[in-house]
Order: C-alpha cells, then structure tokens, then sequence
C-alpha cells in the first residue's frame, strides 16, 4: 500500500486571496453581507440593555417579585413581555395613522382627473408605504422574540410547578403562582390584564384543592396548579414519562418511577375497594330488612282468604330471590376482601422493598416532569402551536365566556357518564347476568391546561398502576365545542382502555375493541357506497372510525342509540352490551 507523505517540517505560507477572478457584484455581497454581521453583532450586544429596562417596567408585579426571591431570574421574561407589549403599542398607533392616512387619501384623489398624481397625494402614498415598511418590521421583531419568550416562559413555569409541588409559598404568594400555572397570569398591569378578570382570577385561585378525593363516585378535574401539587405530593400518579419507557428502560430512574407508581395507585385502589365493601354491605343490609319485612308480612296474612296461598308463594318466592342476593353479595366481598386487597397490599409491599435501595422520587423530580407534559399538552391542543400564554390569556380570557372552568366540565362529564354509563367501570367480581356484576369505577385524571384550543386529548387509558389521564384547554376558541371535544376525547379513551384489557389476544377477547374489529372485518369486502353508508372507511384504522361511530351513539343515547343503531345496526348490537344504555332507556331492537 502506499504511504502518505510526511507532514512538512515548515508552516505552509497562506497566499492572499486574488480578487482578479471575481466579479464586482459578488465582492459588493459580501461587503454587504459584512454590514449585516455587524448589525447583527451590535443587535445582539443592545440584547441586554433592551430586557434591563423592559424588567423595570414591570418590577413592581407580585409575581415577579416571588419569583426572584425564589431565585428563578424572572427579568428576562418581563422584560421580553414588556418589550413586546412596547411593539404592540406602537403597531396600534402605526395602524391607526395608516387608517387616517388612507381616509385623506380618498380625499385627495379625483377620479375623474387624467391629470398625474398631486403633490399632496404622493406625500400621502410616501408615508404609508414608509408606514406599511414599519409595520412589517414589528411584525418581524415580534415573531424573532416570541420564540425566546416562550421559552422563557416554560423554563419559568417549571421552576414555579417546584415551589407548588414543595409547598414553598402560602398566602397571596401562592396564589399568584397557582394563577400563573393555571392561566399563565404573570401580572396585573392593566396592559397584561384588565383589573376584574385579574382580581376574578386571584379570587379563584385562592381556594385550590389540596387534599385528594379518594370517595370511588368522585370525579376528577384538576386545574394544572392542583394537579402539580397532588403529583408532588403522591396523592395520584405522574404522568408516562416516554424518554424514561423508550430510552432508560431498565435504568435506576426507570425503576423508581414504576415502583412509585405502583405504590401511589395502590393507596388510591385499596381505597376503593373498602368503598366497594362498604357499598355491599349496605346492599345486604338493605336486602337483609326487605326479607324481614316480606317475613313478617307473611305471619300477618289471613289464611281464611282465597288469596293466601297465591300471596304465601310469592312472597316466599321473593324471600328465596333475597336469600340469594345476600350470598351473592357476601361471596363477593369475600372475593374482594380474601383476594384483591390482599393481592393489592403485596404488590404495594413488593414496591416498598424495592424502591428502598434505589435513589428517591422528590417532589421536584416530579414537578419538573409534569411540567415538561403540560408544555407538550398544551401544544397538543393548539394545534402544534405555541403562543405566548399571558398573552392569549389577555386576549381570550372573559368569564362566562368560552372558559372550561371546572363547574362546567364536571357537568359535561356527568353527562357523559349518565349516557355511557360504564365508561368508568371495570368489573371486578364477574357473573353472567350483568344485574348482578360487581363493578369498580375509577375516574380518569382530567387536567384543564393553560391553552387556547379546540381539541382535547386521552393520554393514557385506565389500566395497571393508572386510572387514566385526560387534557382538556381551559379555554376554547369557539364557544359551544366543549360537548363535541369530550366526545372524541371519551371516545379514545374507551377504545383505547378496552384494548389494554383486552390484553395479547385481542381479537379472541371479550372486550368491545374485539366485537367492534369483528363488526369492521364483516364489511371489509363490501362495495364502498355500502360502507359509507355504514360509515365504515378501510382507509382509516379501527379506532379513528370507532370515534365516528360513538359519537352517533352519544347524540342519540337517550333515544337508545337510533342514530348508531339505523347508520350501522352491526355495529350496534356488537358493542352495545359493553356500554349499556342510560337509565330507563330501552334497547333498540331489528324487526
């Protein structure tokens, strides 16, 4: 093989570069492209100076000053914000003077004139295209800076989610800070907010929940403040961490979080099962007092009428029908005191043991993580886009508007739980008649983020360590969208739980994800006209079409399902056993 010559033993002499070659215009670029370095250069260097004197502007906030006595260098975020705010004024006033630009503009000129333009109407052209220029800039600098501020915006969300995890603050501190993780309120100059929705929203952020509600009927909206703190303090479990799943499996972290998991959601499992013995045993009890009182109507019955053998029988009839219920109810809280909780506490043991020699799941680690989620939640339901926060907050906020405060979610998912009454239920004690099933329901974790947005989104499915973790924005673009939103939100999360438990043999299994892929496969090979009228599309996968489907059930629940039944009956009689009909609601059957 050949060798590469040896290196030399004396520097090489750069030659100057010849300039002979090169066209004058390329040398003119590149003096020009010199300039803007330059300009760059001292942009950056006036960077500084810039966000000083906008941090003056807003010093005198609350939150700022909580901020940085915490030591989360706020200064670049106000002074960001009141640079932006600066830019915004004077694109209001440069629209305004183009509007009355324009208005003496229309004054000028005459129509009816072939003469050239006067004088007087070219100055006026001259300065709304100097203004038009003007504002193009500000639009520009906006977009360049907007980009910096959210981001300093979350990296100043993430330190304030730690100081609520770590219980830090108490008082009108805390409030301020729950307000800016609930709405990303970061001051109440009258610019950034008007003063009643500021003090509207201080008022509610003042009386956050702060204990968890283990009750098993209790349902579970939690704004991003409180869910921090309830995750902080392993009241509910964290949300999935995907680099810790998909890049650090096996890993200590990995470890700590399943083990953490697992012992958070047993506290809260364990709880619901003694709530569902409780719940039994009222039912004997009340079963227990019906079978005495038939007892003693039975002693009273005159054997003298021609009535009493028929009322004798059917009355013991119903005794016997009691006797049974009782067993029933009592081999079933055998099965839940004798199997389940036991099988609970080991679980929980097993990860108390285990998690003793690996490093400590803090607060903080888990603030900072949740705080990672709700950013990626956030953009979620924005469609990919991330605004300015206390901005979107300035220009959307108004009470009673399109907000998804925590009253009016709690009704749209009362609703949805009365007209698919088993969405939150597992059955835990089976039977063959559905009457006499023992079901468990577990509440997802809903969680309204600090965002503008028409779309909400299931995260997780109940199912192992975990009841299910749902985003909803707490404030709509559009009015009237909360409805449709929990539809397909709901419908996700049906499917996708029913798929966990349907476990590795899906297909074969007794779960709604299984009859309604059978129901699917049956139209496969139909004509396409048949399955659009079905609404059944083979271009799109089982549970974007399930979504279709459910929400014809959903707008017509109270009416037994007509329109799902009567758009693909198939499909009805497939899943309808899995999500059972309103109270008093028939089933609709074929003729």
């Amino acid at each position: 093989e050949e060798q590469a010559p040896p290196p030399p033993s004396e520097p090489v002499e750069r030659k100057p570069i010849d300039l002979s070659d090169i066209d004058k215009l390329q040398i003119d670029v590149l003096q020009w492209g010199i300039k803007q370095s330059c300009l760059f250069l001292e942009r950056n260097q006036l960077t500084q100076p810039l966000l000083d004197i906008g941090t003056r502007c807003l010093a005198d906030e609350r939150l700022f000053k909580i901020l940085d006595h915490y030591d989360c260098k706020p200064q670049t975020l106000y002074g960001w914000t009141a640079y932006h705010g600066t830019l915004d004024s004077f694109k209001a006033a440069c629209k305004a003077k183009s509007e009355q630009l324009d208005e003496q503009l229309k004054a000028v000129i005459n129509p009816k004139s072939k003469k050239k333009q006067s004088p007087e109407e070219l100055a006026i052209r001259e300065e709304m295209s100097r203004l038009y220029d003007l504002q193009t800039a500000i639009n520009g600098e906006i977009k360049d800076i907007t980009r910096d501020m959210v981001e300093e915006f979350w990296r100043i969300y993430t330190e304030a989610a730690v100081i609520v995890a770590d219980q830090k603050v108490a008082g009108e501190d805390e409030t301020h800070i729950r307000a800016f993780l609930r709405y990303g309120m970061i001051g109440k100059a009258p610019w950034l907010l008007s003063e009643d929705v500021s003090k509207f929203l201080l008022e509610e952020c003042a009386h956050p929940r702060r204990e968890w509600d283990y009750h098993v009927d209790a349902t579970h909206v939690l704004y991003t403040d409180e869910y921090i703190h309830m995750v902080g303090q392993g009241f509910i479990t964290p949300a999935m961490d995907e680099d810790l799943e998909l890049n650090q499996k096996g890993s200590d972290d990995w470890k700590v979080d399943k083990m953490w998991r697992r012992i958070v959601y047993g506290k809260i499992i364990e709880s619901s099962y003694k709530q569902t013995v409780e719940q039994l045993q009222a039912e004997i009890e009340r079963v227990g007092n019906e079978q005495q009182e038939l007892e003693f109507k039975i002693e009273k019955l005159n054997p003298q009428k021609s009535t009493f053998k028929q009322k004798k029988r059917e009355m013991q009839e119903q005794i016997q029908a009691c006797k049974v219920a009782v067993a029933r109810l009592q081999k079933s809280i055998e099965q839940i005191d004798g199997k389940l909780i036991p099988d609970e506490q080991a679980a929980v043991g097993e990860a108390q043991s285990r998690i003793g020699g690996l490093p400590p799941m803090t607060a903080e680690i888990l603030a900072r993580r949740e705080a990672k989620g709700i950013r990626k939640g956030c953009k979620l339901c924005a469609k990919l886009k991330e605004p300015f926060l206390p901005f979107v907050l300035r220009e959307k906020y108004k009470p009673g508007g399109a907000v998804n405060d925590r009253p009016t979610v709690n009704a749209q998912i009362g609703e949805i739980e009365m007209l698919d009454p088993l969405i939150f239920k597992d059955i835990i004690v089976p039977a063959k008649k559905p009457a006499n099933r023992v079901y468990l329901r577990s509440c997802p974790y809903i969680v309204l983020t600090p965002a503008l947005g028409q779309m909400g989104f299931s995260l997780n499915p109940r199912g192992g360590p975990d009841v299910g973790r749902l985003l909803v924005p707490v404030l709509s673009a559009r009015p009237g969208q909360l409805d449709r939103m929990c539809y397909d939100i709901f419908s996700d999360f049906r499917y996708d739980t029913s798929k966990m438990s349907a476990g590795v043999d899906l297909l074969t299994s007794d779960t709604l994800v299984a009859a309604y892929a059978n129901a699917r496969w049956a139209y496969r090979k139909k004509s396409k006209e048949i399955r659009e009228k079905a609404a059944m599309f083979n271009e799109e996968n089982d549970r974007t079409n399930w979504r279709r489907h459910y929400i014809l059930y959903m707008t017509s629940a109270m009416d037994g399902g007509k329109k799902l039944f009567f758009k693909c009956n198939e499909v009805y009689e497939a899943v309808i056993k899995y999500m059972n009909l309103p109270e008093g609601v028939e089933r609709l059957q074929s003729n």
